[in-house]
């Protein structure tokens, strides 16, 4: 089965070609003895009405999964469930959440989106209250049809961006050592017949089933040229400005990026880049968008979040009308410091949900053979310092999934801690037999940066002490090489 995967830029490290390994999890809740009385379905707008109820597991089990059944009404509204555990999860050491979801609808419920929703319990009163707790939403397009099929979905926990739906929570960063709900909300249903969404599994975990490995096929602009006459800034509310220019590339090419320089002033205002291609790109035949992003910015500067959106041309007059053109839209946040460090983000094209920011336009799914323009847009900024975003090689791509499996050598995965670190750090694992390893560490584009170990070890627990200290804020990969394979684990560095 393959997994539907969420990439965002401190979560998706594709230039490895090294596969994290498998490793401990916490369940949340796998339905598997029948019960949902901690199930709360919702509904609103035009919707008539929506339950829930058990359905056989993922895995065949009789009663072992979540129904939920809605009636779509006029369409427009909204419906959902709410998972609460009997306690707070402690899901801090994760990466990633992960839960299975099955669709039985028919096309008339198309398109369908699926939001999933973490709420809190951060004063531990045994609910999620919006006046104290936070919650973070992520966007999940379900490229579906009516065939009942169980899928996975894998989603990087810094994919979460700190948006509360009723209202605005503490806003102090989401606490994942009290999570009480997860939350599957879906919203702006076309009418349509009565339809059901499954889920199974519901579980947080520190390395996701499968690799990734992104292959770019089709460039929609490098800026090799050092060319940004095709590029457009723009600004509102209280933004003061914004204006781009070339900039070194990351591959170090002098001029062959594109830098966007920002004004926040008092903030809470918007501002971005629009890339135009000179003719429409035809990526019908990809599955990514990647590209790498630099921030240069000040502690003041956060949270800051990235909006990607795609804009088409299906008319072919040679540019975007949002009267007859879509455009979709997906959410990164970026977990970001003032270090200016390329990473590397892969988002997966149905990641992308049709949410036009101007005006209806034809809502009639993306045309993705004839993408005109990829933007950028930076929202909801806080006051504070001029900064500066820069993007290089924006490109369209396919994947392979990568299963992970843990060498015979190893008797279990390695686990990094505390993790972030804005200090010191220790790799743990443990050796089935004995024989040579040696224990690597990696930055985004594959660069070894320190060597942990290296010779011949002894059978059972190792523990050794990374130098987080001396590296430079990001996510690595510590990679552990035996004689029978290797695992890695992720760390990410803070400061």
């Amino acid at each position: 089965m393959t997994p539907l995967r969420l990439f965002s830029a401190a979560a998706l490290l594709a230039a490895l070609s090294l596969a994290p390994s498998a490793s401990a999890q916490v369940v949340f809740d796998d339905f598997d003895d029948g019960d949902v009385t901690n199930v709360n379905a919702f509904f609103g707008g035009d919707m008539v009405g929506a339950g829930v109820g058990p359905t056989d597991g993922q895995d065949g089990q009789a009663d072992a999964g979540l129904n939920l059944g809605v009636d779509p009404g006029n369409g427009g509204g909204f419906a959902g469930a709410s998972v609460e555990s009997a306690g707070a999860v402690d899901a801090s050491a994760a990466e990633f959440l992960t839960f299975y979801v099955r669709p039985t609808l028919d096309a008339a419920n198309l398109p369908l989106s699926l939001q999933v929703v973490l709420q809190e319990d951060t004063d531990g009163d045994g609910a999620y209250n919006n006046a104290v707790d936070d919650e973070f939403f992520a966007g999940v397009e379900l490229s579906l049809d009516g065939n009942a099929t169980w899928q996975l979905v894998e989603i990087p926990l810094d994919r979460f961006i700190d948006r509360n739906f009723v209202a605005p929570g503490a806003n102090d960063g989401f606490d994942y050592s009290a999570v009480k709900n997860v939350v599957f909300v879906l919203a702006d249903m076309p009418a349509g017949p009565g339809f059901a969404v499954s889920f199974d599994d519901i579980i947080f975990t520190d390395a996701p089933s499968q690799t990734v490995v992104v292959t770019p096929t089709t460039t929609f602009d490098d800026f090799d040229d050092g060319d940004v006459t095709n590029v457009n800034a723009f600004f509102g509310g209280d933004m003061v400005g914004a204006g781009v220019g070339p900039t070194d590339g990351q591959d170090g090419q002098a001029d062959a990026g594109l830098n966007l320089g920002v004004d926040p002033g008092n903030g809470g205002g918007f501002a971005g880049a629009s890339v135009e291609s000179a003719g429409a790109v035809d990526a019908s035949a990809a599955e990514f968008l990647t590209f790498y992003v630099r921030p240069t910015l000040d502690a003041a500067n956060l949270p800051l979040s990235l909006q990607v959106v795609l804009q088409e041309d299906t008319d072919g007059d040679g540019a975007y009308n949002n009267a007859v053109d879509d455009e979709f839209f997906a959410g990164v946040e970026l977990s970001l410091d003032g270090n200016a460090t390329w990473q590397l983000v892969e988002i997966p094209l149905d990641r992308f949900i049709d949410r036009n920011f101007v005006a209806p336009g034809a809502n009639d799914g993306f045309d993705y053979s004839a993408v005109k323009n990829v933007v950028f847009v930076l929202a909801d900024m806080p006051a504070g310092p001029g900064f500066a975003v820069s993007f290089d090689d924006i490109a369209f791509g396919t994947g392979a999934p990568v299963a992970n499996e843990l060498p015979p050598s190893l008797a279990d995965a390695p686990l990094a801690f505390p993790n972030p670190t804005a200090g010191a750090a220790t790799v743990a694992f443990t050796l089935a037999e004995a024989g040579d390893v040696s224990v690597d560490v990696f930055d985004v584009l594959g660069r070894r940066v320190a060597t942990l170990a290296d010779g011949s070890a002894a059978a059972g627990p190792v523990r050794l002490d990374v130098p987080a200290g001396a590296l430079a804020p990001g996510t690595y990969v510590v990679r552990v090489l035996t004689d029978a394979g290797a695992a890695s684990t992720r760390l990410t560095v803070t400061r």
